[in-house]
This record gives structure tokens, C-alpha cells and sequence, in this order.
């Protein structure tokens, strides 16, 4: 007796189309009174604020979660440079985190405490990155731009940040006088912030002027008008 066996092929399956999920561009905006081209004397005497606000990130909760992310928060402000008397050596060591306040989801406020020994001999780049462990996503984001604080004496640059399809360039500025009511003098040098390249708007007289030497106590500006 023979048997006949048939074969059943399996049904076809389809093949489900992978989904394409972009990846949120995770972003941390410094703002703030202590990033606009401060001095030392800005940090000694305390006050200035530092704002990070976040795109596409979220701090974790108010209360004692956040909290206990402050110090790590502060932690994260950190110097290029490493000057004995600088940045990390006395602000991020003695900052309080009663001044870190968690304004809202996304931004936070810290007002620099007052710290007299705060002395550098030039211009130091603070950089602001975001601790993981205060975000609600887990991932750390470096802060954007980068701000200067500038030593007395040492001229001033302005940090000054454009975004241009999705990509942040920062670039640094002499300090300028736009809104001047009488003509520069010698005393307008590097004493005082200004540098080669700084300009001056005398807005009584309607005169421009530039400066082409910032030496201390012998500066010059040439009158462009």
C-alpha cells in the first residue's frame, strides 16, 4: 500500500517596513548676566546670573530630585583655563547651591555668590555642560556658547554666538562703545577693556572713531568720520 504525502508550503509573511524615527536634537542655551563680556570684578562682586535653557531635555523634577542635582549642576561650569586663584579653584569650589533655582522644565537660574579672592592675570572660557543625572533623559549636553570673564587690565572680548542650518558658531568681539557721549581718551585702553579693533560712537559730535593702540594710560583712537 503506498501513501501519498503532500507538502504545504507556509504562508507568505510580509515584511514589516521599519519606521524612521528622527533623534531630537538635545540643546543647552547659556544666557545670562555673567555671559555678556564680564571682568573679575563682576565675579568679586557677585550677583551675575548664568541661564541654561533647554531644547528637547527636560530637568528632573522640582523638589528634592532637583536638588540634590545642584552641586552637580555647579560642578559642570567649568574653566579652560586653571589659574591658582581662577574660576574652578574658587567659583565651582565655593559656589552655593541655594543659588541654583529650577525656574521652570527647562530653565534654570544660577546667581553667582560674591567671591573677593577671585583673582586672574587673564581671560579665562567658562563652558556650561549639563550633568546627565539632571536631565529627565539621562544624557549629558554641552552648553552653548561658551562665555569669557576678562582680567582688569587685559582687554575685553565679547563672546557672540549665530546659528546657521542647525550648527552654533561662537566668535569673539572687541568690547565696543556704541552709545558714547564725548570722544575717547587715552585712558580708554586695555585698562579699561578696549583693544585694537574696538570701536567708539560719539553720538553728541555724530564722530566714529576706532582704537589702534589700547596701551594703559597711552591709548589711541583714530577718528574714522
Amino acid at each position: 500500500m503506498s501513501m501519498r504525502v503532500t507538502y504545504v508550503s507556509p504562508p507568505h509573511h510580509r515584511r514589516r517596513r521599519r519606521r524612521w524615527i528622527p533623534t531630537l536634537s538635545r540643546s543647552a542655551a547659556i544666557t545670562g548676566t555673567a555671559t555678556v563680556g564680564i571682568t573679575e570684578a563682576d565675579v568679586v562682586a557677585g550677583g551675575k546670573t548664568i541661564v541654561i535653557t533647554l531644547t528637547n531635555a527636560t530637568w528632573v523634577a522640582a523638589g528634592a530630585t532637583f536638588n540634590a542635582q545642584r552641586q552637580n549642576i555647579i560642578n559642570g561650569i567649568d574653566s579652560a583655563q586653571s589659574e591658582p586663584t581662577g574660576w574652578d579653584a574658587v567659583v565651582k569650589a565655593g559656589q552655593t547651591v541655594a543659588g541654583v533655582v529650577r525656574t521652570s522644565a527647562t530653565v534654570v537660574t544660577i546667581t553667582l555668590d560674591a567671591f573677593p579672592t577671585y583673582d586672574i592675570t587673564a581671560q579665562e572660557t567658562i563652558t556650561v555642560t549639563v550633568p546627565a543625572s539632571a536631565t529627565v533623559e539621562g544624557f549629558p549636553i554641552t552648553g552653548s556658547p561658551s562665555f569669557l570673564v576678562n582680567a582688569l587690565g587685559v582687554a575685553q572680548y565679547i563672546a557672540t554666538s549665530v546659528r546657521i542650518d542647525g550648527v552654533t558658531y561662537v566668535y569673539h568681539t572687541p568690547l565696543h562703545n556704541l552709545q558714547a557721549s564725548s570722544a575717547p581718551t587715552t585712558a580708554h585702553g586695555v585698562a579699561v577693556g578696549y583693544a585694537p579693533g574696538s570701536m567708539w560712537i560719539d553720538k553728541t559730535a555724530d564722530h566714529v572713531y576706532v582704537c589702534v593702540d589700547g596701551t594703559i594710560g597711552a591709548a589711541v583712537w583714530k577718528q574714522l568720520d
